[in-house]
């Protein structure tokens, strides 16, 4: 899903293919890469762009199961719009409030340890004409992926700055 879900940009120069953008989204797409467990077969048909305001992005798929619509954003984001959980043994089950407090906690923690949390989520996808806005309902969640969260190169230039005005 991360090798769909994301919005790199594949830069070549010569025989250089190096892909740009977001250190946390080159960051999953080499886990995605070193696990081998992917499907290199999937056609991306349209996306649903990442934006801060939805704090989520989507991609329509056609896969060997037909198309899906896979969903990549912030925990807070995501969740809210899933109905299931896919379990261990790959079976549907319905996503509980009991669940998703477990889930919210686990993000707490890791958020507590200084990372950045991703939910992903899916759904087959009936009708390829739907609109994008209908897309991201009843999905299946599938898990978190938890990123050590760097601080920006100018954040100590800007502690710095709230130290002095204390």
């Amino acid at each position: 899903m991360v090798l769909l879900c994301h919005q790199l940009t594949d830069v070549r120069a010569g025989d250089r293919h190096e892909r740009m953008g977001d250190p946390m989204e080159l960051a999953l797409l080499e886990l995605a890469l070193k696990s081998g467990l992917f499907e290199s077969r999937y056609r991306t048909l349209d996306r649903f762009l990442f934006d801060r305001e939805r704090r989520r992005g989507s991609v329509l798929c056609l896969t060997r199961d037909g198309p899906r619509i896979y969903c990549k954003g912030a925990s807070e984001s995501v969740l809210p719009l899933c109905e299931t959980v896919l379990n261990v043994d790959r079976l549907e089950t319905p996503l509980t409030e009991e669940e998703k407090r477990k889930i919210e906690y686990e993000v707490e923690s890791m958020a507590h340890e200084g990372m950045r949390v991703l939910a992903f989520a899916f759904r087959p996808a009936c009708d390829l004409t739907e609109s994008k806005h209908l897309w991201e309902k009843n999905l299946v969640f599938l898990g978190l992926a938890a990123i050590q969260d760097s601080p920006r190169p100018e954040a100590p230039e800007a502690l710095k700055k709230c130290s002095a005005w204390l």
